[in-house]
């Protein structure tokens, strides 16, 4: 890799989780637009949501945040196996919302510590 390259990735780096707390804000916003909806526009709004996940996860592995990764990881997980989102999943959803946005707020890279290992045992129990 060039040194050229190597700074451009290393700025988008910097600037990931920036860019990406808007986007967690978005997807924050359309669970609870979905949690108001009935079949089957419920389903088809969270399932929606699938692509950009995917992106989100390649990004956080690409900029040295896999706890982004990880927590995306079980999102999907949660929204791939439901056919109809009981409140339950709506409560586990946002709450990985939530570890999204603490991970990109406190700037929370590689596998965080102590705070990652809190982060990957709330996914555990949930």
């Amino acid at each position: 890799m060039h040194p050229q390259e190597q700074e451009a990735l290393d700025d988008l780096a910097r600037l990931f989780p920036t860019m990406a707390c808007g986007e967690v804000q978005e997807l924050k916003q359309s669970l609870i637009d979905a949690r108001t909806l009935y079949e089957p526009r419920k389903t088809k709004k969270i399932r929606d949501v699938l692509p950009f996940l995917a992106r989100l996860k390649k990004q956080g592995i690409l900029f040295g945040y896999p706890l982004v990764a990880d927590v995306v990881s079980h999102l999907e997980r949660i929204i791939q196996k439901s056919t109809s989102f009981s409140e339950p999943e709506f409560t586990q959803m946002h709450n990985d919302v939530l570890l999204l946005q603490e991970i990109l707020w406190k700037k929370i890279r590689g596998d965080g510590g102590e705070k990652g290992r809190k982060i990957l045992n709330q996914l555990i129990k949930i």
